[in-house]
């Protein structure tokens, strides 16, 4: 099933990385999630972030734009490539974000089986930031591992 957060605001949905995650201390070159929106005429632009534990004020690495009519009204995947690959440290936080700012929005991801070592978490601007959810998130990560 699905989760995920609706409203007037930034919003997010991703994960947080436990020390001992088998990801920790790799280059993350892409990141693929499982997404929904009923935003369908919304033009703005999704990106994934790789965030520095859980400050929004400055991504570590920000991947290329996919446009919000690419995301369909049920699962779609999604794939985002970073030109700029970071390296993922554990506390990071990484999501797939949109701008939903003058319009509501709701924007989900799919659930999976829990994962050790990651938290599934979803963000909202408006209502104090991340919030950990009890239960996975969908995601396939592409790495750099030499």
């Amino acid at each position: 099933g699905g989760w995920g957060v609706s409203g007037n605001a930034d919003l997010g949905v991703g994960m947080s990385f436990d020390a001992g995650h088998y990801l920790v201390g790799k280059e993350i070159c892409t990141v693929t999630f499982w997404l929904y929106s009923n935003a369908v005429s919304l033009s703005a632009n999704t990106y994934a972030h790789l965030w520095t534990g859980s400050d929004r004020a400055s991504p570590r690495a920000t991947s290329d734009a996919i446009v919000k009519s690419a995301i369909g009204t049920s699962i779609t995947e999604i794939k985002y490539t970073f030109a700029s690959p970071a390296t993922l440290q554990a506390g990071d936080y990484m999501s797939a974000d949109i701008d939903s700012t003058g319009l509501s929005v709701n924007w989900g991801a799919d659930g999976s089986a829990y994962e050790t070592n990651t938290t599934a978490q979803e963000y909202r601007s408006t209502t104090g930031g991340w919030q950990a959810k009890t239960f996975g998130n969908r995601f396939k990560v592409e790495c750099n591992c030499s």
